[in-house]
């Protein structure tokens, strides 16, 4: 019973971590298509309403796993959308 409710306790964090950078995704893609440069982890902050960087950064490194984005490090607006149909 315990591990059925962690289990499915995991599936919900799971489904709302990909909710999430889901909705990032978007939100990069359409600043991209505006502004032709991509937004610092402080704007994607903001617009996500999220309360800390490195809630943004856990966020994109999940992406840059999944091979929808890359970065520069130490690189301010590197922030690129992978075409995943290249791969």
């Amino acid at each position: 019973m315990v591990q059925d409710e962690r289990a499915a306790g995991a599936g919900m964090k799971t489904d709302m971590s990909r909710r999430i950078q889901s909705e990032m995704l978007t939100l990069i893609r359409g600043y991209i298509e505006v502004a032709h440069y991509a937004p610092t982890y402080e704007e994607i902050r903001k617009m996500m309403g999220m309360t800390s960087r490195s809630d943004v950064l856990y966020h994109l490194k999940q992406l840059r796993e999944a091979g929808y984005v890359t970065w520069r490090r130490n690189r301010a607006r590197s922030i690129v959308l992978v075409n995943r149909d290249e791969r």
